[in-house]
């Protein structure tokens, strides 16, 4: 696959500026590359190049907070969230390109509901509540970004905060997405250049992890959580926009 040098410069610059946003706001990191992938991979390698990407994220994050993470919860709620991915990853291969792209643009946009709906909430789970939750969870990672905030506000249920709620999510998404990727180049939708793109953009956020911490000084939180939610939003549009324009 050729790549155009300015597309593939762009999405490495965006995803060096929304690891950094997402950073500061703790949330939407991976999506805000999403709209600057499609020149390079398609619609249908949006998602695929995104799982590659987080797997090196969430590496990055298991590694600061590997003291903290609670084991203890890891099993439970991956047995749970796995099938739902098997699901979900097979719906999303199934999907046409036009309808994909409205599903994604929708969902980008109603994520933003979502982050507001469940900004600081806590969702009790029981433990035979645990294997419906987490099957429909699996579900909805497999096919769509931004429903991370779901999987923290269950954390959040069952009684993590802190360091510890950050680590074991990360171990929990790290799990995800290895499935998530090992489904997707089952499907043939990973292939050597997803895999590469993937890999470039998941180490093009580790410089704003260390970008954010100077920057947390300078900007009120209202100011960089409006930026990001901005973002969001524009890219959800424009997946809407090229489903329309076809």
């Amino acid at each position: 696959m050729d790549w155009n040098t300015i597309d593939l410069a762009i999405a490495i610059t965006a995803a060096f500026l929304s690891s950094i946003l997402g950073a500061l706001s703790g949330f939407g990191a991976g999506i805000l590359v999403m709209p600057f992938l499609v020149p390079l991979v398609g619609i249908k390698g949006v998602v695929p190049v995104m799982a590659v990407a987080m797997v090196i994220a969430n590496i990055a994050r298991i590694w600061v907070y590997r003291g903290h993470v609670r084991l203890d919860l890891v099993g439970p709620l991956i047995l749970a969230i796995i099938p739902g991915v098997f699901v979900g990853t097979y719906i999303y291969k199934s999907m046409p390109v036009d309808f994909l792209a409205v599903f994604l643009g929708v969902f980008l946009i109603a994520s933003m509901g979502l982050r507001r709906g469940f900004a600081g909430r806590v969702i009790k789970i029981e433990r035979g509540s645990l294997i419906v939750g987490g099957f429909i969870f699996g579900v909805l990672t497999g096919t769509t970004p931004g429903v991370g905030v779901l999987l923290i506000a269950c954390l959040l249920g069952m009684g993590l905060g802190g360091p510890a709620l950050v680590g074991t999510d990360a171990v929990v998404g790290l799990l995800i997405t290895f499935v998530r990727t090992g489904m997707f180049s089952l499907y043939g939708l990973i292939k050597v250049p997803e895999l590469t793109l993937g890999i470039a953009i998941g180490l093009a956020t580790f410089p704003g992890a260390f970008a954010a911490r100077w920057m947390l000084t300078r900007l009120s939180a209202a100011v960089h959580v409006g930026i990001i939610e901005a973002m969001v939003v524009f890219a959800g549009a424009s997946f809407l926009w090229r489903a329309w324009a076809g």
